[in-house]
Formats: structure tokens, sequence, C-alpha cells
């Protein structure tokens, strides 16, 4: 397992029947599965969905319709501490690229690094997006983090001499 992308918070902000896309650029490289953590306020984040995809480079569009990221297995969710998803299927990038994640918010306090280095992030109200690769009527880009407190990678197959109990590697 390998964290590709960190986000630092120093801002707490309110909102709500929106839908974020985080452009987050990698600091590693790419392996089969990836999981995201969302960083918790201690207030509650209420997500509908969420979603990840690989930027097609240009505003928080994807280059395929993202992936839905689950939470034990169900769509969206409730929570006042970090909350990761479950791990996803995502394939094809490598670290030179940038993920997008996608979530709609239902109403939400966020945790928010309003001075993110290379990081951007596009908005749009009463809009979800999380199952599609290049939605109309964004705004942006910011350059906020807003929740994407760690992406990481793994991979589904074990290196070659490694034997595998369910995904994880027995070293």
């Amino acid at each position: 397992m390998a964290t590709v992308f960190t986000g630092t918070f120093n801002n707490v902000r309110s909102d709500s029947n929106a839908s974020f896309r985080v452009v987050c650029p990698l600091t590693g490289g790419a392996l089969s599965q990836v999981r995201v953590t969302f960083a918790g306020t201690g207030t509650g984040m209420n997500a509908t969905n969420a979603s990840i995809g690989i930027s097609t480079g240009s505003t928080g569009d994807t280059t395929a319709i993202p992936v839905e990221l689950l939470f034990g297995g169900l769509s969206g969710f409730s929570s006042a501490v970090n909350i990761t998803s479950d791990w996803v299927n995502l394939s094809g990038f490598t670290s030179s690229d940038k993920l997008v994640v996608i979530i709609d918010f239902s109403g939400s306090y966020l945790l928010d690094d309003v001075t993110a280095s290379g990081t951007s992030m596009y908005y749009a109200f009463s809009a979800p997006s999380y199952n599609q690769a290049t939605p109309s009527g964004f705004g942006g880009p910011l350059a906020w983090d807003p929740g994407v407190a760690l992406i990481e990678t793994q991979s589904t197959t074990p290196p070659p001499g490694l034997p595998l109990m369910g995904q994880i590697w027995l070293a």
C-alpha cells in the first residue's frame, strides 16, 4: 500500500447540496486499486455519493465515468470523524497524472485547505456529478482541497513469490 496524495486542512466550512470535484496531484505511482479518506470535522459530513477518476488535464473532468467509492459496501456516508472508502479498482494512471475525487454533499461541515498547493476544486450546487465524466455547469477552479485527506493505492496481485491471503500480501 502506498499513499499518493495527502491533504492538510486549516479551515472548516459548511456546504449543502453541492458537488465538489477535487483534482489531486499525485506523489507516487499507480497500482490497481485505490481508496480515499475524507477528513472529519467532529460536527458531521453527509455525502450522498463519492467517486474517483483520472483527470483529463482540464477542469474537473475525468477520462471515463468515475468509479463510485463505497463505504462498507454502501453509497455515501454520514460521519463526524475521518472515514475511508472501500478499495476500488482504478487502473491506467501514472504518477504524472492527477486524480479527481468527486463528492456530492447533502449538507456537511468540511475540513478545507484553502491554500492547497497544486490542488484545484470545481463546484456546482444542486448538481450531483459522481457518475459523470464531463458534467456541465461547474465553477472554478479554486485552489482548495475540501475534505480529501488521503488517496492510497494497492495492487490486486502480489509481487512474485509472495503468497496472497484475501487482499493482504504475506511477506
